[in-house]
C-alpha cells in the first residue's frame, strides 16, 4: 500500500492500493505519529509514504522510517493547482485531505512503472498471486 500524508496542526492522511484505489482518507486535528500509523496499518502494510514538498518534512520522515517505508517525493514542492489537477476526481473532505491525497498520487506515479514490470513477469509465469510479496521486495529490499 502506498500512504500519502499532510503535516501540520491538521494532519491529513490517505491509503492506496497498487491500483491507485482509495482505501482510507481521513484528516484530524494534533494527530500523533503513533495515532496515524495506527490508522494506516489497519488498511494494509504501508511500503511508500509520499509527500507534497522536495525537501521531506520531519512528522513524514518519522512516520516513514516507524513504517519501514520508503519515502517518495516530487522534485520541487507542488503547487496546489496541481494537487486540485492530480486529485480532481477523487472524493476528499478538505485541503489536508487533497494534500495527502495529492502526495499518495505523487508516490503511486513513481512506482507505477516498476509495479506494472513485477506485474507483466508474474504474469507471465502464472504466479500473479505473489504480486504483493514481489512487490514488497522489490521496494523494500531493493531486489
Amino acid at each position: 500500500m502506498i500512504a500519502g500524508i499532510d503535516p501540520g496542526t491538521t494532519v491529513g492522511y490517505v491509503v492506496i492500493d497498487y491500483a491507485g484505489k482509495v482505501k482510507l482518507i481521513g484528516s484530524e486535528k494534533e494527530l500523533s505519529c503513533d495515532r496515524l500509523i495506527g490508522r494506516l496499518i489497519q488498511a494494509g502494510r504501508i511500503l511508500i509514504v509520499g509527500g507534497d514538498k522536495h525537501k521531506i518534512p520531519s512528522f513524514v520522515q518519522e512516520c516513514a522510517t516507524r513504517l519501514g517505508a520508503k519515502v517518495a517525493h516530487p522534485n520541487e514542492d507542488l503547487r496546489v493547482d496541481e494537487k486540485r489537477g492530480l486529485t480532481e476526481k477523487r472524493e476528499f473532505e478538505n485541503t489536508h485531505e487533497m494534500d495527502a491525497l495529492a502526495s499518495a498520487i505523487i508516490a503511486y506515479n513513481k512506482i507505477q512503472p516498476l509495479l506494472g514490470k513485477v506485474r507483466s513477469v508474474l504474469e507471465r509465469s502464472g504466479k500473479l498471486s505473489l504480486f504483493d510479496t514481489v512487490i514488497a521486495l522489490v521496494i523494500k529490499e531493493g531486489v
